[in-house]
C-alpha cells in the first residue's frame, strides 16, 4: 500500500512540475517584453556623446609663495569616478572617488605634471605652467631718433596678484604701474612675472619670452644674453623670437649636434617661429666627419641659425643648414650697425648692414620650339644694401 502511494505522489509531482513548465513557456514572449519594456536603450552614437558631456574638471589654486617656490592645491573631480592620480613621486589609489585634492610644491617658474585615470577611459597628462605677463612694445620710437622703446606689460587684472618687472635679469624686482621708457644702448632684458596672492589660479600655457630692446641681432647676442632662454630681440621695426643656447667654455665636438627643436620650427598648419643663436663663450673646434646644424624636419629648420663664438672656431667637420630653409615670412635682419664717429656724434650712428626680407626675383622661364635644350635663365641682379646683396635664384636648364 505505502509503495503504491509513493508511486503515485511521484506521478502526481512530475505532472504538476511539467504543468509550470508549460506555462513558463508560454508566457516567455510577454516576459521579455515586461523586461525590456522598462529598460531605455540608446545606440552607441549617443552613448558616446553622453560620456563626452561629462568632463574632468581641474583647478589649481596657490597656497603659498615662498621664495622661488609655490605651494598650490590642485583638485580634481570627475563624477565617473577617478581610478588613479600619478606624481613624480607618489601613486595614489583613488577607488572611484568623485573629487581628490592634493598640495604639491612647485619652482615658480617650472612647469608641473602629473597623469590621472579616470573609470573607464585612457590615463591623461595634466601641465601646469605658471602664467607669464605679455610685454609689448606700444611704441618703435619713443623720441623719434630710434634710441627708445616704449615697453607695456599686458597683465591680468585681478586683485589677487601683483605683476612685476626686472631689468637686471632677474636680481631686483619692481611693481608695475605705468609704461617703461627703454634706451637701446642701456643693454636692459626685460622680464616680468606675477607675484601671486593666495587663491591665484595658475593654469595656463604661455611660453615667457625675456624681451631685449637693443640696436641690432649680433649686438644682444654679444653684450646683452647671457644665458640659454628665449629671447625677443628688438630692433628697429623687427622682433626676433629666438631660441639661445650659451655654452661657456672649450667645446669639442665630437658628435653630430642639431640645435634647437620642435617648438622652433613649422608644421603642415603653422610657420617657423624661433632663430635659433648658439653663443659660445671661449672656443669651438668641430672635429672631422661631425656635422653642426639646426633641427628639422619636412617642413624645414628654425628661421636661420647664428653661430657667434668669442674665442677661436676650428672647423674641421661641417657646419651646415643644408634642407633647414624655413617654411615662415621674411623679415629684415638687421645684423650690426655700422659705427660713424666724429667731433658731432657719439659713435652711435650709422647704416645696418641687414638681410632684406625680399630679395631680387627669380630668372624667367624661356620658350622655344622644337627638340632643343636651353640654358636657365639668370636670376634678376643683386641689390646692393649697404654692402650686403641678395640675387634672385636662376631658372633650371629645360629641354622641349
Amino acid at each position: 500500500m505505502s509503495n503504491l502511494w509513493k508511486y503515485k505522489k511521484s506521478i502526481f509531482i512530475i505532472l504538476l512540475l511539467g504543468i509550470l513548465l508549460f506555462m513558463v513557456l508560454i508566457s516567455k514572449d510577454k516576459i521579455v517584453k515586461i523586461i525590456s519594456s522598462n529598460i531605455e536603450w540608446k545606440p552607441k552614437s549617443d552613448i558616446e556623446n553622453t560620456v563626452k558631456e561629462i568632463q574632468t574638471e581641474i583647478n589649481y589654486e596657490v597656497k603659498e609663495v615662498n621664495g622661488e617656490l609655490l605651494s598650490i592645491l590642485i583638485q580634481i573631480e570627475d563624477k565617473r569616478g577617478i581610478e588613479t592620480i600619478q606624481t613624480e613621486d607618489i601613486i595614489l589609489n583613488c577607488n572611484g572617488r568623485e573629487k581628490i585634492s592634493l598640495d604639491r610644491t612647485i619652482n615658480e617658474n617650472g612647469i608641473y605634471q602629473f597623469k590621472y585615470k579616470i573609470s573607464g577611459l585612457e590615463e591623461e597628462l595634466c601641465t601646469i605652467v605658471r602664467p607669464v605677463p605679455n610685454i609689448v612694445i606700444t611704441n618703435q620710437d619713443t623720441f623719434g631718433d630710434k634710441t627708445t622703446k616704449t615697453i607695456e606689460i599686458e597683465h591680468i587684472d585681478d586683485e589677487k596678484l601683483k605683476t612685476c618687472y626686472s631689468l637686471d635679469n632677474g636680481k631686483t624686482w619692481q611693481e608695475y604701474k605705468e609704461p617703461l621708457e627703454v634706451g637701446i644702448y642701456e643693454n636692459r632684458q626685460i622680464i616680468a612675472k606675477y607675484y601671486a596672492k593666495e587663491g591665484c589660479t595658475i593654469q595656463s600655457d604661455k611660453m615667457q619670452y625675456i624681451l631685449v630692446p637693443t640696436e641690432s641681432l649680433l649686438y644682444a647676442t654679444k653684450n646683452v644674453i647671457e644665458e640659454s632662454g628665449y629671447y625677443r630681440i628688438a630692433v628697429l621695426e623687427e622682433e626676433y623670437y629666438t631660441h639661445v643656447y650659451v655654452e661657456n667654455g672649450e667645446n669639442i665636438l665630437s658628435n653630430n649636434i642639431e640645435y634647437g627643436d620642435e617648438n622652433d620650427i613649422a608644421t603642415q598648419n603653422t610657420n617657423a617661429k624661433n632663430m635659433v643663436i648658439v653663443k659660445v663663450n671661449g672656443d669651438l673646434k668641430v672635429e672631422p666627419n661631425v656635422t653642426l646644424t639646426a633641427y628639422g624636419n619636412s617642413y624645414g629648420g628654425p628661421k636661420g641659425m647664428l653661430l657667434y663664438v668669442t674665442g677661436k672656431l676650428t672647423n674641421n667637420g661641417t657646419i651646415s643648414m643644408t634642407k633647414r630653409g624655413a617654411k615662415a615670412e621674411g623679415e629684415n635682419i638687421y645684423l650690426w650697425k655700422n659705427k660713424i664717429t666724429g667731433i658731432n656724434n657719439n659713435g652711435t650712428g650709422g647704416e645696418y648692414e641687414y638681410v632684406p626680407s625680399v630679395g631680387s626675383t627669380g630668372g624667367l622661364g624661356g620658350t622655344g620650339g622644337g627638340y632643343s635644350s636651353y640654358q636657365g635663365n639668370d636670376g634678376n641682379t643683386p641689390i646692393s644694401i649697404y654692402g650686403r646683396t641678395t640675387g634672385g635664384g636662376g631658372r633650371g636648364r629645360w629641354t622641349i
